[in-house]
């Protein structure tokens, strides 16, 4: 049975830093039973709009992670999109040249290519966290192609077990993934994106074909290089609601 749900926002607790464009959470999810398909799933954050089944949708399950429910894609061709229209640009969701991203997600073992987060515009991935790729993790925030990507190994433990990602670029020189505190990769990003009209943000997918099999739980997009203070706020909040 499919149940179309809302957005109920009493029953989460308010994220401790304001600005996020970009902002769902799994708990927010009501009318919905386990195993049932998600038909919508409305962004919070500043940007509005509505994640859609693209092609196929994902599924809800309940009591997944700290008593919390989760959205799971099983399948490669599962995810979910919201696609604005010319009156937004790229740098609507995320900075040119700045941002941070945070998301709470488990990929199974048995998937090596699992794309989790993308924002594409102009037919072109511009920013994603495939995580992983054969037990890479990538961050590009700009497209690959022109230098916008750092890399690293995947952390012990990574499969089969919810995390949380922090993707951290500080608009000047330095982009960095973050997994459950620890650093993964610091490198060099330098350089600005194009400012393209009409982005789609993505949930399981990057780069158009790669997939996430796993689960997400909650995806925040900030515009900007979060300070270190507001930084720690947001761990703090992500460790202490999901348990990790």
């Amino acid at each position: 049975m499919l149940i179309l749900q809302y957005k109920d926002g009493v029953t989460s607790p308010s994220i401790p830093v304001s600005g996020a464009t970009i902002h769902v959470r799994a708990d927010t999810l009501t009318g919905l039973s386990n195993g049932d398909q998600i038909i919508a799933w409305d962004n919070e954050g500043s940007l509005g709009g509505t994640f859609t089944p693209s092609p196929i949708g994902v599924t809800y399950h309940t009591n997944v992670i700290n008593g919390l429910p989760v959205a799971r894609s099983t399948n490669n061709n599962s995810a979910l999109s919201i696609q604005y229209d010319v009156t937004k640009t790229i740098s609507d969701v995320v900075g040119l040249d700045a941002g941070t991203i945070y998301i709470v997600h488990k990929q199974v073992a048995s998937d090596n290519f699992n794309g989790a987060f993308t924002l594409t515009a102009s037919s072109v991935q511009q920013v994603g966290y495939l995580a992983t790729w054969n037990n890479i993790l990538y961050y590009d925030h700009g497209n690959n192609s022109g230098g916008f990507r750092i890399q690293g190994a995947q952390p012990t433990g990574w499969d089969d077990t919810f995390h949380y990602s922090e993707l951290y670029r500080d608009g000047s020189t330095t982009a960095e993934i973050n997994v459950d505190g620890s650093n993964i990769v610091s490198s060099s990003m330098s350089g600005v994106m194009v400012n393209h009209s009409s982005p789609s943000v993505w949930l399981f997918l990057t780069n158009t074909s790669q997939y996430l099999t796993g689960d997400i739980a909650e995806l925040i997009v900030f515009p900007t290089a979060l300070s270190a203070p507001d930084r720690a706020s947001m761990i703090s909040y992500l460790t202490t609601k999901y348990g990790l």
